[in-house]
């Protein structure tokens, strides 16, 4: 009943259970709800004379060593933990377990994006310019980069459709 609670599986009286479709409505609103929360939180770093690099590093290792293996889910992992010590960093430890049940749906569909090894290449990437844009306090491009990376509209959702249509909400 859980489960079926939080969207992750559907329940058919004398029919089945049976997990649940992917849903890009949920998961927009899931990664607008954590872009809105994440840049501000970062827009309240800003303002210290904290540096992200030091702090962030270790995830950024364990997520080139994903793309050189192609692990998506190791990858995935990492960049859980590395957007969850942002939240710490800011000092909203609670904020991040509030939205880090939901997140799970967000996994879902970044599991199969992560397939292309291109596209963790890409979110690799862009973490390596958000923190190197906060550390040189360029506010613009930061701001920038998070709308890209945080991806609201799930840039790459029209393709996986295509090659997963039967694991899509209709």
């Amino acid at each position: 009943m859980k489960l079926q609670g939080e969207k992750f599986v559907d329940i058919f009286p004398q029919s089945g259970t049976f997990v649940s479709l992917l849903d890009l409505s949920l998961i927009k609103e899931i990664l607008y709800v954590r872009h809105v929360l994440e840049c501000e939180l970062i827009r309240k770093l800003f303002d210290t004379d904290i540096t992200l690099k030091p702090k962030l590093d270790r995830y950024i290792i364990l997520q080139e060593l994903a793309v050189t293996e192609n692990n998506q889910k190791e990858y995935v992992k990492n960049d859980h933990l590395l957007h969850k010590e942002i939240f710490n960093l800011a000092g909203h430890v609670k904020s991040w377990e509030m939205l880090e049940p939901t997140y799970s749906h967000t996994v879902r569909f970044h599991v199969l994006d992560f397939h292309d090894k291109q596209v963790f290449g890409t979110s690799l990437y862009e973490h390596k310019l958000i923190i190197k844009y906060f550390d040189e306090r360029n506010k613009d491009k930061l701001e920038e980069i998070l709308d890209i990376h945080h991806d609201c509209n799930l840039r790459t959702s029209e393709s996986l459709i295509v090659k997963y249509k039967d694991w899509f909400c209709k």
